[in-house]
C-alpha cells in the first residue's frame, strides 16, 4: 500500500489515515507522524476535543478503530515552545509522560487495544548529550506501556488507563515485534544502499 503524503504538512491527514485504516484493518504496530505537537501550548488538563488544533484528536479517533493495534509510535520530534533542543531532561520527561497518558486514555476510552506507546523520532541526528531522566528515558526517545490507575470517589471508583514509563531496554518485554519501535532512518537507508 502506498501511503505517500499528499500534503505539505509533513504528517498524515485524517483522510490519509482513513485510507490506512481501511487498507490495513488488522495492523498490530504502527509508527507514524500524526500531527505537529508543541507540548507547551497543549493544555493537558483539557480533553483532546477542546484542543486548539484538531489534528491529533482526529488521528487518534481513526487509530482507535484499529482493534488489533497494540503498539503505536509517534515518529516525529515533539517541541516545547517551538524548540526541539534537548532542554531539561526531567521537564521533558514530565511533558512526554503527561501526553502519553492522555493519548493512552483517549484511545482506551474509544475501545482501542493499545498496549505500548512510544514517542521516538526515526531521525538519529539529534544530540547525544542528553541525560537520562528519572524514568530512565533519554531525549528524544520515550516508551510507555498501558497500566491503570483507580481513583476512589464518594460511592464508586474511577479506573483510567495510564501510561507507565518503561526504559528502551525493557520495552522489548512488552511488544511482539520490537523492530518497529527501534527503527531509525540511518540504519534503514544503509540497508538499501
Amino acid at each position: 500500500m502506498d501511503l505517500t503524503l499528499f500534503n505539505n504538512r509533513g504528517y498524515y491527514s485524517a483522510g490519509e489515515l482513513e485510507i490506512l485504516a481501511a487498507g490495513c484493518p488488522y495492523i498490530e504496530e504502527l509508527g507514524i507522524h500524526a500531527a505537529v505537537i508543541d507540548l507547551s501550548v497543549i493544555d493537558l488538563s483539557l480533553k483532546f476535543s477542546k484542543f486548539n488544533g484538531r489534528d491529533l484528536p482526529k488521528a487518534l479517533d481513526i487509530l482507535a478503530r484499529l482493534r488489533s493495534l497494540r503498539s503505536l509510535r509517534l515518529t516525529h520530534l515533539l517541541t516545547v515552545n517551538d524548540n526541539n533542543e534537548v532542554g531539561d531532561s526531567n521537564s521533558n520527561a514530565w511533558h512526554h509522560s503527561r501526553l502519553a497518558s492522555k493519548v493512552m486514555q483517549y484511545l482506551v476510552e474509544r475501545g482501542s487495544s493499545i498496549e505500548v506507546f512510544a514517542i521516538s523520532p526515526t531521525a538519529t541526528y539529534y544530540s547525544d548529550s542528553a541525560e537520562q531522566d528519572f524514568y530512565g528515558h533519554t531525549w528524544p526517545n520515550y516508551y510507555y506501556v498501558r497500566g491503570t490507575v483507580t481513583i476512589p470517589l464518594r460511592h464508586r471508583h474511577l479506573t483510567q488507563a495510564q501510561a507507565i514509563p518503561v526504559t528502551e531496554k525493557n520495552i522489548t518485554d512488552h511488544v511482539k515485534y520490537p523492530s518497529l519501535l527501534f527503527r531509525c532512518e540511518e540504519s534503514d537507508f544503509k540497508a538499501y544502499a
